[in-house]
């Protein structure tokens, strides 16, 4: 579903939407929608061309006229079909709707747009942006207290700059702002670091060594190097470790804890997904790092458990996808269900699916989102119960694979 803003002219100012030929103006009483076919277009003319959207102007063949404004993406598309409807001659005409009329639409009958895919996939990107600000400034402060200024600030400016918040406050366009914010932080952070240098004595002793001789104040400094490097390390390995042993216990407690609230709503059950996806990284991570066998051991309880909880959890969620789908069109007259081994088919039933190009946009609008549910197969018919139908095979990962 399309959106476009109207802006003025014959129409009042308004919203309107755009799928499938039809132009869909709703009524600031929130009661009635106007309709409007392609062919009832006569003209679309550019009024001004920006960065992310056009605005244009669109003329009906009953002299009507309104102002508009629309992604590219939109725009292209009004007049793609308002060239097509041209060549056809068609006439035709903007009808008025009214919600409380019992009687159909003459042109559609949808009235509400179909799930907002993008929507929910830019609430999880949000919400992992969140998480992802979280990790980087807490990690800030562990490095702050270890006295490596110039680590935490670094990870205290990409927090601030990961986070959502920062488009919010700075006042100029963010992103020509953003590196300049980090290179700030960073140069601050090499002004606190202490020295490396040393302020020892020299010393008239010297160490012999095979190719060279070294004094006694420089191999003291390269041994303190050495012990707090292997310092560090170990507390960046105990961090990660703790980390680890917190994921676990969380995926040990009894499944109704885990699975509290979880198969509410499909934005809840694509958090859960969010959240395996995070720990698959935190998992991958290991592979950078010099972890005892012990360590090592931890971080392989973690990724059993984790590969065991996607396969409990992917098939219900599977399950659940259908009737919370259902519940969201049904008054669009479409009908979704799961079936299959594991509930990995799932079946759209509309009428407006009669047509290979409104089976071909709407497996476009769903195909990431069903991906992201792991399905293995769609498939389209005109009703509930019909035995021909269009399918797709989709290439999604299997339930144990991060």
């Amino acid at each position: 579903m399309a959106s476009i803003k109207i802006l003025g002219g014959d129409i009042p100012k308004q919203t309107a939407s755009y799928l499938f030929g039809i132009l869909t103006i709703k009524g600031n009483d929130k009661k009635s929608q106007t309709y409007v076919s392609k062919e009832a277009i006569k003209v679309i003319e550019k009024v001004s061309e920006h960065k992310k959207s056009i605005t244009f102007k669109v003329t009906l063949k009953d002299e009507t006229n309104f102002l508009g404004t629309a992604s590219r993406k939109v725009y292209d598309s009004l007049v793609a079909d308002q060239m097509t409807s041209a060549q056809s001659g068609a006439n035709g005409k903007m009808t008025e709707y009214s919600t409380s009329n019992s009687q159909p639409s003459p042109l559609v009958s949808n009235k509400e747009p179909l799930i907002d895919v993008q929507k929910e996939k830019s609430a999880a990107l949000n919400a992992l942006a969140w998480f992802g600000a979280i990790i980087l400034i807490l990690l800030s402060f562990i490095y702050w207290g270890d006295g490596d200024y110039l680590t935490a600030i670094s990870f205290l400016g990409a927090g601030l700059v990961l986070s959502p918040l920062m488009k919010k406050w700075m006042p100029v366009p963010f992103a020509k702002k953003k590196g300049w914010i980090v290179f700030g932080l960073i140069i601050l952070g090499s002004l606190l670091e202490p020295s490396s240098k040393s302020n020892y004595p020299v010393q008239t002793s010297a160490v012999n060594t095979p190719n060279k001789q070294v004094s006694v104040s420089e191999a003291d400094a390269i041994e303190q190097a050495e012990i707090a490097a292997a310092s560090k390390k170990a507390s960046e390995n105990e961090n990660y470790i703790n980390q680890i042993n917190r994921e676990i216990e969380l995926l040990s407690k009894p499944v109704s804890e885990r699975d509290k609230d979880t198969f509410k709503s499909i934005k809840n059950m694509q958090a859960k997904i969010l959240s395996f996806a995070i720990l698959a990284g935190m998992i991958r991570q290991a592979e950078t790092m010099d972890l005892t066998e012990e360590q090592n051991k931890r971080v392989e309880t973690l990724r059993t458990k984790v590969v065991a909880e996607q396969r409990r959890v992917f098939p219900k969620m599977r399950d659940k996808y259908g009737p919370l789908a259902r519940q969201a069109l049904w008054e669009n007259d479409i009908h979704v269900r799961t079936t299959g081994n594991k509930y990995s088919t799932i079946t759209y039933s509309w009428h407006m699916l009669a047509a290979n190009k409104n089976k071909q946009q709407l497996y476009n609008t769903i195909f990431e989102e069903l991906m992201l549910f792991r399905f293995k197969e769609v498939r389209m018919s005109w009703y509930k119960g019909q035995d021909e139908f269009t399918y797709w095979k989709i290439p999604s990962k299997d339930d144990g694979i991060f």
